[in-house]
């Protein structure tokens, strides 16, 4: 057996042979490299997922907080609450006819209503 590379390379291959053997043996630390990189990247990328999956949830949180907030006080006195919801229908149509969204079409306003 001869070392070439720091490999050993079985004596009885030809000069061709032991070449192509040299060669597959980089390409498949090459390959072996980028497999490691890759692994690298997808733990990083599910961290990021996990992330994000947390800042969601947060938002959920957050919103089921004020819905429960909303809940109590319009339970508490739902005159009041009844007029702040007016007095805020009268605020966002006038802000839809200035920015041009008011029209008659419902699926217009409803659109309208998910930018605002």
């Amino acid at each position: 057996k001869v070392l070439r590379n720091d490999k050993v390379m079985p004596e009885d291959l030809s000069l061709e042979e032991r070449d192509e053997l040299s060669n597959i043996r980089r390409r498949k630390k090459e390959l072996l490299d980028d497999i490691e990189r890759l692994k690298f990247e997808i733990s990083e990328v599910m961290t990021e997922i996990e992330h994000l999956t947390c800042v969601r949830e947060t938002k959920s949180t957050q919103k089921n907080k004020q819905i429960a907030v909303g809940r109590k006080k319009f339970n508490m006195d739902p005159k009041k609450v009844l007029l702040l919801l007016l007095h805020l229908w009268s605020f966002m149509s006038l802000h839809f006819y200035q920015h041009g969204v008011m029209h008659k079409d419902a699926e217009t306003l409803k659109t309208g209503l998910y930018l605002a």
